[in-house]
């Protein structure tokens, strides 16, 4: 039985790894919004407004990443395989967003975001059985 099989044992709990990313990095993001935005190599804003404002926007990112990541690891607790495939899914979509904002922000920085792209894919493509 290969491991992105639909019956794969390991294949659930590698998507609950992948789902707990986002709820990590959104709760750093809550607790420290300026070593968020660091990390995305953004620009560090440079007047007391504007460094309110990328605060208050990461706090908004966070807030995404952490239902994103919550309603992840609820589908993966219930058991509910297709819809897990399905969370991975979507879940593969806001990373590419991430990335294509990141490319015209900063002209790149998508080594943050679209490693996760392909893996959520696939772990949604083989939960869903459509790998085998």
């Amino acid at each position: 039985m290969s491991i992105l099989s639909s019956q794969s044992p390991l294949l659930p709990r590698i998507a609950a790894g992948v789902g707990a990313i986002p709820l990590l990095i959104g709760i750093n993001g809550l607790l420290r919004p300026r070593a968020l935005f660091a990390s995305a190599d953004f620009p560090t804003p440079t007047t007391p407004e504007s460094q309110r404002l990328a605060d208050a926007m990461m706090r908004l990112t966070a807030a995404r990443n952490i239902v994103i990541g919550l309603t992840s690891s609820a589908i993966w607790y219930r058991g509910d395989r297709k819809l897990l495939g399905w969370a991975m899914m979507i879940l593969s979509v806001f990373p590419a967003i991430d990335g294509a904002v990141s490319l015209d922000l900063i002209g790149g920085g998508l080594r943050h975001h679209l490693p996760v792209v392909p893996v959520a894919l696939g772990l949604g493509a083989g939960l869903l059985g459509w790998l085998g």
